[in-house]
């Protein structure tokens, strides 16, 4: 898109590929590059205010100075050079130059949009993560091992010994070759591994109160579309969950060890009370 102002002199239009350098051309009443070229000129020779003066012996020196090799080579310089980039680099967060110039309140502001811009650039197929599944320990849910079955939320692991064991069903995890592709609610490209594979049946272990939200619903959809493909149906569960005391009893006997993050909480939550 090409953004358009006026030059203030000879009204000649200016073209611009970027909004806001156009907004700031504006702000600055910037003329146009003839129009600039005429006033250096109008600065040139005699017109120029420094015309037939000399600078000091002083000034000569601080010139020569800043001009010579022994500048550029002296840790003196060097660590003013660092000082001075440090102000306006990543090595001090942008944050707290916001902070210092425009005050908490616009900080907060900005950063919050500068997240949801990171946000969106990663997310979707820009997201290095797409189309590979979840890596163990990711996500929130309480992770851990039953036996040598890998769980990812205690909903997991519900289902895993109330469904899966009881009824001693032969199943696995879906691998890479098992992704399901499907746009969400925003409109991005995302790739989907459901929990487990039963024979023919695909299922999805979520809270009941989820399933109708647009995520889940997307989701939904497109494994629904990608099991009929297949010869295959496609289930949305909400097992019954294992009791807190079921599950702290598994965990004394040592049949579930939860990842180290998880096991810290589960510690101070059910054992240390």
């Amino acid at each position: 898109m090409v953004y358009t102002r006026n030059c203030p002199d000879c009204n000649k239009e200016i073209s611009y590929t970027n909004k806001n350098n156009c907004a700031s051309a504006e702000h600055k009443q910037s003329k146009c590059f003839d129009c600039g070229m005429k006033n250096r000129r109008n600065y040139s020779g005699e017109n120029n205010p420094f015309f037939g003066q000399n600078h000091t012996d002083k000034t000569k020196q601080i010139i020569s100075k800043f001009n010579s090799e022994e500048r550029v080579l002296s840790d003196e310089f060097l660590q003013q050079a660092k000082d001075n980039l440090s102000k306006v680099t990543n090595s001090r967060p942008l944050y707290d130059i916001w902070l210092e110039k425009l005050g908490k309140d616009v900080a907060d502001q900005k950063l919050q949009k500068l997240k949801n811009k990171r946000s969106i650039n990663s997310s979707g197929s820009n997201n290095p993560m797409f189309g590979k599944p979840s890596p163990q320990g990711s996500g929130n849910g309480w992770s851990g091992w039953y036996k040598n079955w890998f769980f990812r939320s205690l909903r997991e692991l519900s289902y895993m010994i109330k469904v899966l064991e009881e009824q001693q069903l032969n199943w696995k995890t879906p691998d890479k070759s098992f992704k399901i592709l499907y746009i969400d609610y925003a409109g991005k490209n995302r790739t989907y591994f459901p929990d487990f594979i039963i024979d023919n049946r695909v299922i999805e272990i979520k809270p009941l109160k989820l399933h109708n939200t647009p995520k889940i619903l997307a989701k939904k959809k497109a494994a629904e579309d990608f099991c009929k493909s297949q010869n295959m149906t496609y289930e949305l569960i909400d097992p019954i969950m294992l009791s807190k005391e079921e599950i702290k009893s598994l965990y004394i006997s040592g049949q579930i060890k939860f990842l180290d993050k998880y096991d810290t909480k589960f510690r101070e939550r059910y054992l240390e009370c």
